[in-house]
């Protein structure tokens, strides 16, 4: 049987006199003890304990604290040798004035699986501020006992600080996630907690997208057969994709995240009438993209993604060719130069940057194709909203799959990243602790 003894010394009242005020936390290290400037020591029940003239020890545990919040501690029970949650022996030698003896292990508050990023595969070259990162974990021995807790998981950053996130799945074999990324070291591990069954609440799933893309559709809704299904925006809930050409159950498919749609080369469409139609000068759109119809047939990707009639647009022309068309001052040009093999799965991206006069066409992350545009050019808005898998060519007969549209023109980095990090999502884990009893703040 484990055993842990709690020492009550000094201040009578329990009061935490000196002791800076802090938001709920657990910490595994003392480097996780300094927040907000004032350094502190990590307890082995995973709390903090913090500098005050109160205690004759000099140390005083965080007023935030689950066991003996605001109470001294002794010099011999500040060692952060022992992880949260273990338990210790804690002897008085400050002239305690009373000892609680208890049997039993130390509470904890749900659990946690503690995560890796590697910051280099993300990017070498830069920090990717605000990234989504999808974090996904085909594991059933982690995904399994996060499944059947009564709540969706909670992602801490390195501060203990909740960052937004959106779930994508989560079942007995696995998990996958949409997290915010907080500021981090370039090329330094990034360390992550998902945390299960605490007093942490995950916030609002669309700020994971707040402040770069307007749209984010990952079309893995359900679909009923019958014209108007929506299809959710992530990013815009305001704002979904509204089906048509009757698209069947069955054409949900399993995709790059989840499952995708599968277009008939009929007649399918999904519309969509947001806000960005028509006001988008710099813009960026990605998605996934496969191809299945006849190798000497056309198939639209998109079209009117910023209201135009028919521009701009992306589609497989004829035996193979990728080309994406916009009309700019009256003018049709366009950037390609890559080819599709029937079947073969691709990362497209299309961005243009006013401000430099150029857009871009990215294949699974690398730049194709640069078209330089007429500086102070702009781009024409017939009010059409967006279609996907349709266009003047008629219906795609593939896949498409994480649609999304920025209302800026992103870096190379970010494009590459989104490439990497979607196909090869076990890749940027650095690391993935086991499942583990989470510490009480």
């Amino acid at each position: 049987m484990s055993r842990w003894v709690l020492v009550v010394v000094g201040l009578a009242s329990g009061a935490c006199v000196g002791c800076p005020t802090l938001s709920p936390f657990s910490c595994s290290d003392d480097a996780h003890c300094d927040r907000g400037g004032a350094p502190g020591i990590c307890l082995a029940d995973g709390a903090c304990a913090y500098p005050s003239d109160a205690c004759d020890s000099g140390w005083v545990r965080s007023p935030n604290a689950t066991v003996a919040p605001g109470r001294c501690v002794p010099v011999e029970g500040t060692s952060s040798t022992t992880g949260p949650g273990e338990t210790t022996s804690t002897t008085d030698t400050e002239g305690a004035s009373g000892v609680l003896e208890s049997t039993g292990p130390m509470p904890t508050c749900g659990e946690r699986v503690v995560l890796e990023i590697d910051t280099a595969f993300l990017s070498a070259s830069e920090v990717l501020e605000g990234y989504p990162l999808l974090v996904a974990i085909d594991d059933a021995a982690i995904a399994g006992p996060l499944a059947v807790a009564d709540a969706d998981p909670v992602v801490l950053g390195p501060d203990g600080i909740v960052l937004a996130s959106e779930l994508e799945r989560l079942d007995e074999t696995s998990l996958a996630l949409w997290v915010r990324l907080p500021t981090y070291v370039l090329g330094e591990p990034l360390r992550l907690e998902l945390r299960v069954g605490g007093a942490d609440v995950a916030g609002d799933p669309s700020e994971v997208w707040t402040g770069t893309w307007v749209g984010v559709w990952h079309l893995g809704d359900g679909l009923s057969g019958i014209d108007g299904d929506e299809l959710r925006n992530s990013a815009r809930v305001d704002e979904p994709g509204v089906t048509s050409g009757q698209m069947q159950p069955e054409q949900s498919v399993p995709a790059v995240i989840g499952q995708g749609i599968s277009f008939d080369g009929d007649d399918d469409a999904v519309t969509i009438d947001a806000q960005f139609v028509g006001q988008l000068e710099s813009y960026s759109m990605s998605f996934w993209v496969r191809y299945d119809g006849a190798d000497a047939d056309d198939g639209d990707f998109f079209q009117r993604l910023n209201g135009d009639y028919f521009y701009p647009r992306c589609w497989r022309i004829d035996g193979g060719n990728l080309y994406c068309q916009y009309e700019i001052d009256a003018t049709i040009t366009g950037v390609g130069g890559f080819s599709q093999d029937v079947g073969q799965l691709l990362h497209l991206a299309l961005v243009r940057d006013a401000d430099a006069a150029t857009t871009r066409l990215y294949v699974d992350g690398e730049l194709i194709d640069v078209n330089d545009d007429p500086p102070g050019a702009t781009l024409p808005d017939d009010g059409h909203p967006l279609q996907l898998g349709h266009g003047e060519l008629g219906t795609l007969d593939g896949m498409l799959d994480e649609v999304r549209v920025a209302d800026l023109p992103l870096p190379d980095s970010w494009i590459r990243a989104d490439h990497r990090t979607q196909r090869q999502p076990a890749a940027v884990l650095a690391s993935v602790g086991a499942v583990e009893p989470a510490p009480c703040p």
